[in-house]
């Protein structure tokens, strides 16, 4: 609750769903906020949360974001400038809002931490090409909608094994659990179980981050074998980072050899595609 003013500025959770809001006026003096449930009303705008730079979930569900009108023609998300202020945001719940092109959600791009977002139930989630839109344009992304966003979604042409392929039955997520929670911490423990769910998966089915696994260890091995002071090259590489870097031809090029790899996952494999001796 927030009834009173001087209250305001200490507010970590907002529930106000199915209240029939319009607008969010109030909100802006949430400066802590961090939980931010607005499902089911008649919002068209979100502006004053630009101020709730703390926010990590925010949940917009069944609104009017995108609806179309005559006077106004059609009422997108906020600009990049707005998402990029919003520092800590992971979880973005739009579906079943009035969304139907992509210029809805160009400004997503500017959010530096968004991860989940769910935009089915929307007139843009029935184009063929959405998916591939979506994901080639919020490129911090790791699940949409039911399924985490696999490497050959990212990659284009990149053909992998069926355990590999995009929206496999391994790679389904559920990004909105419909769970009755009444604290802040029940709600924030949903959001990190989430988060850990996606990296549980994409470190099982990822190719890149497995690759970069095996690397990652055989190196540190050899830095411990040789008995150096010196530190572990930093190999924290982002996967859609890595592979948009190795898109000039060279990962095309090797991504059949990757196929087998998995395939027929052994070291000596592994050590001829990237050339390389692995120590074990």
């Amino acid at each position: 609750s927030y009834n009173q003013p001087t209250d305001l500025q200490e507010v970590v959770l907002v529930t106000l769903s199915s209240l029939m809001l319009k607008s969010l006026d109030q909100l802006g003096g949430c400066k802590a906020l961090r939980i931010c449930i607005l499902a089911d009303n008649f919002l068209t705008r979100i502006d004053p949360l630009v101020e709730c730079v703390h926010l990590v979930k925010l949940d917009l569900r069944g609104n009017q974001v995108g609806m179309f009108c005559v006077l106004c023609q059609i009422v997108c998300l906020p600009g990049s400038s707005f998402w990029s202020n919003l520092k800590d945001l992971q979880v973005l719940n739009l579906h079943d809002n009035n969304m139907v092109s992509k210029k809805n959600i160009t400004g997503l791009s500017g959010c530096p931490r968004l991860s989940a977002l769910t935009l089915y139930d929307t007139p843009l989630s029935l184009k063929v090409s959405y998916r591939h839109c979506v994901i080639n344009s919020i490129w911090t992304l790791k699940a949409l909608d039911n399924h985490v966003i696999s490497d050959e979604e990212i990659m284009e042409d990149w053909h992998l094994p069926s355990k590999f392929r995009a929206k496999a039955p391994q790679f389904c997520v559920n990004l909105y659990p419909q769970l009755k929670l009444d604290s802040y911490k029940n709600e924030i423990k949903v959001v990190h179980g989430i988060m850990a769910e996606i990296n549980r998966i994409q470190a099982i089915y990822s190719p890149v981050l497995i690759i970069q696994k095996w690397i990652r260890g055989s190196l540190v091995r050899k830095l411990i074998s040789a008995s150096t002071p010196a530190s572990p090259p930093s190999l924290g590489i982002a996967r859609r980072s890595w592979i948009q870097e190795h898109q000039d031809g060279q990962l095309h090029q090797v991504s059949l050899n990757i196929c087998f790899l998995f395939q027929f996952p052994h070291i000596s494999d592994l050590e001829s595609l990237f050339s390389v001796t692995i120590s074990l």
